[in-house]
């Protein structure tokens, strides 16, 4: 390599530099994030290539001329590395402001599960809350995926991990409210198949007095009727008035046994409208 070849590789290295720092505009002292993500590798090859010049020890028409190019290529190498490191920096506080931003969006989804062990019932505030939070992380989750461009490693990591440990926190809730309802619709059916059985029961054995008391209804009317068979085959006033008193009673009795019957109706028929309740609610 001879000095005006790498003269030119120093021009090429000049112009790389201005044309990429003519594409910054500088607002509030920080880089516009349209030229934050520049490759400077390209840059630092070519003054590797250049420094490699210097190195072979190629000569130039004078120790000033050589001098003269040396400065040069050590000013645009400098001014490189400061671009590059600003470039770092800003990179750095962006990506930290973002991750800043989602931890806190993150955050404010957890679900404090210590404040809620020892409830006895999960109030329907609590679940539209957890819906809400889902919606807080899901936003935190979405912010993520947006600008993980613009974010270092380091930091989508942890916005990732955090966001993991937010939804792990949710699936506990949900896990504890599963369970919840699980357990109150098993004690809710074994009420209703209590009460079912009791109500089952009730109408059994009211049909059993109904059926009883049919029985005795019939037997006392068959009684009532050969008693005025009796009457009216009596021969003697004293058996007929004697007869007279039986048909009384006689009489008494199926009053009293039809209006226990009557009873035994409405119970029954109100038990099965209740019973036929209970099942259509399950």
């Amino acid at each position: 390599m001879d000095s005006s070849k790498l003269d030119s590789l120093i021009n090429d290295l000049e112009y790389m530099v201005r044309d990429a720092t003519s594409q910054y505009r500088v607002r509030d002292g920080h880089y516009l994030l349209s030229v934050m993500h520049r490759d400077w590798g390209p840059f630092f090859a070519k003054a590797k290539e250049i420094q490699e010049g210097f190195n072979s020890r190629v000569r130039y028409p004078s120790k000033q001329d050589r001098d003269i190019a040396w400065v040069r290529f050590n000013d645009l190498r400098t001014e490189v590395y400061e671009h590059a490191n600003k470039q770092r920096s800003a990179v750095r506080a962006d990506s930290e402001a973002l991750r800043d931003k989602i931890l806190q969006l993150a955050e404010k989804a957890r679900y404090n599960w210590l404040a809620d062990k020892d409830m006895f019932f999960l109030p329907g505030d609590t679940v539209e809350t957890m819906k809400i939070y889902g919606e807080v992380l899901r936003d935190a989750g979405k912010m993520l995926s947006e600008n993980k461009y613009r974010m270092l490693k380091e930091h989508k990591d942890e916005c990732f991990g955090r966001i993991l440990n937010v939804r792990q926190t949710h699936d506990l809730f949900w896990g504890q409210y599963k369970e919840q309802r699980t357990r109150q619709r098993a004690e809710a059916e074994s009420r209703r198949s209590d009460v079912a059985d009791r109500v089952q029961n009730n109408i059994r054995a009211n049909r059993d007095k109904l059926e009883k008391a049919a029985e005795a209804y019939a037997r006392i009317r068959a009684n009532l009727e050969s008693n005025v068979e009796k009457l009216e085959s009596s021969r003697s006033s004293e058996f007929a008035e004697r007869v007279a008193g039986w048909i009384e009673e006689d009489r008494d009795k199926l009053r009293s046994i039809s209006d226990s019957i009557e009873r035994l109706r409405e119970w029954i028929e109100e038990d099965e409208t209740r019973l036929s309740d209970i099942h259509n609610r399950h």
